[in-house]
């Protein structure tokens, strides 16, 4: 058996670093995979701030109908008045919310008198808006 004799200079050193082919692999690579990234990360913060707004708009929808079921609730002669609760109110964060008030003469199999509420909250981002619509009738 052969012994192969491996001597070393001194001023050799066993460090390796890495070679410029190396380097430019690693840029190209993230040069690739940091712009994926990003734009995946813009992506989910979008949606995630529309579902935000949503649920803001819903919110908003729903306590100003709440309101308005607890005012009739509290006065009996609120169909006289019921006209009144029309308006737009221009809100925080740039939402707007419109209350419409519409009569109805023979409404349902019994013929009754009712009052159609929508609510309406708008925002820039969202296309359609939120709307919420209840009948009234004088008789609960």
């Amino acid at each position: 058996m052969k012994q192969v004799l491996t001597i070393k200079h001194p001023e050799w050193k066993s460090e390796r670093g890495a070679t410029l082919l190396e380097m430019v692999l690693v840029i190209i690579l993230l040069g690739i995979a940091l712009p994926s990234l990003l734009a995946v990360t813009g992506l989910v913060s979008f949606h995630a701030s529309k579902n935000s707004v949503v649920e803001q708009a819903v919110q908003l929808a729903e306590s100003k109908m709440e309101e308005i079921i607890g005012w009739k609730m509290k006065h009996w002669d609120w169909y006289k008045h019921v006209n009144g609760i029309q308006r737009t109110e221009n809100l925080p964060n740039g939402f707007q919310r419109r209350v419409q008030v519409r009569h109805i003469n023979g409404w349902g199999s019994a013929g009754m008198e009712a009052w159609e509420v929508t609510v309406i909250v708008e925002h820039p981002e969202l296309e359609d808006g939120y709307v919420i619509t209840t009948r009234l009738t004088r008789y609960y």
